[in-house]
């Protein structure tokens, strides 16, 4: 089956946070309508990582498209299922945003929104 637009965004803000030094802790848990695609860990951080994509033309997503509240809650939904992990306890928490534009078939360009809620 092909890969959407949209999953193929989240695989590359995946590969590129990998190269970046981050880790990918859980790729699996959250659904399509949650505001939150990914977790990552970014040294002491737990970093809550949204993937914005649109098509070559369309221009590249804004990080202001991130609503505080919906990422919250998806970070809260995630944190209470993970509660028994030692390595979250009294470890600070961030949102990210990650903007893409696909510009060919394997050709993106890339903005990482650090803190885009702070």
């Amino acid at each position: 089956m092909e890969k959407t637009l949209q999953e193929r965004a989240i695989e590359a803000a995946m590969r590129f946070l990998c190269r970046q030094g981050y880790e990918i802790i859980d790729d699996g848990f959250f659904s399509p309508s949650d505001q939150v695609n990914f977790v990552a860990k970014d040294g002491d951080f737990t970093v809550f990582c949204q993937v914005r994509v649109r098509g070559a033309g369309e221009g590249m997503p804004s990080p202001e498209e991130a609503r505080r509240s919906d990422m919250e809650q998806s970070a809260v939904k995630w944190l209470s299922a993970h509660t028994d992990d030692p390595d979250l306890i009294d470890k600070p928490i961030r949102f990210d945003a990650i903007s893409l534009v696909a510009v060919g078939d394997h050709q993106a360009m890339l903005r990482h929104h650090i803190n885009c809620l702070g």
